[in-house]
């Protein structure tokens, strides 16, 4: 159930991405216009249950289509583990049930085109886990796309590495003196639809 949902999201949101394509002159590339840039990023990190990604950025392209600047964005799931309902503490790992904050850097090269603009794009920075309190994380999302006119898609890969509390500590907080902490790492494949202006 949960992946005919994912897969007809992903159909809506390339709908979309088509429909957004033509209405924007594609003959003027927003992504390499120089001064100020600005971008809103829908995508999703693909796994058995997926995680939306939203995210805002600005900053600065300099004539030669570089890019540099910052932004936020927030992780949340799609579709929530059934081991979650039945027990809403077990184990937890990165990426299955809760909701992440994040700021960023960006740095992103785009390469001189005519109607269609290649670019390589990096985001590196830390994320809070609103769910729990005692959550570290840092995350390193490496991608390359492609641009038309004021919108582009990109696919790349997040790799997420940090500390987390392990659930049954957290929830006896109060009758276990010390927190008992996990390490974990992950890679996660990405995929978006970019809105520039």
């Amino acid at each position: 159930m949960y992946m005919m949902m994912y897969k007809k999201f992903s159909l809506g949101t390339l709908v979309l991405a088509a429909l957004f394509c033509f209405s924007f002159e594609m003959a003027g590339q927003s992504i390499l216009r120089s001064g100020y840039s600005g971008s809103v990023e829908v995508g999703a990190l693909v796994q058995k249950y997926p995680y939306m990604v939203v995210s805002t950025s600005h900053g600065a392209t300099n004539d030669r289509g570089l890019f540099l600047g910052g932004g936020v964005m927030v992780e949340f799931p799609v579709a929530v583990a059934p081991k979650f309902n039945a027990d809403p503490t077990p184990a937890p790992g990165p990426f299955e049930k809760d909701r992440l904050a994040g700021v960023f850097f960006e740095a992103r090269y785009a390469f001189l085109g005519a109607s269609f603009a290649p670019y390589l794009d990096l985001k590196v920075g830390p994320a809070y886990n609103l769910d729990s309190k005692s959550f570290q994380n840092g995350f390193v999302r490496p991608s390359v796309g492609l641009s038309f006119g004021s919108l582009s898609v990109s696919a790349g890969v997040e790799a997420t590495v940090g500390t987390y509390v392990v659930e049954r500590s957290r929830e006896h907080y109060a009758y276990l003196p010390d927190i008992e902490y996990d390490l974990y790492g992950k890679c996660l494949p990405y995929m978006s639809c970019i809105l520039h202006f």
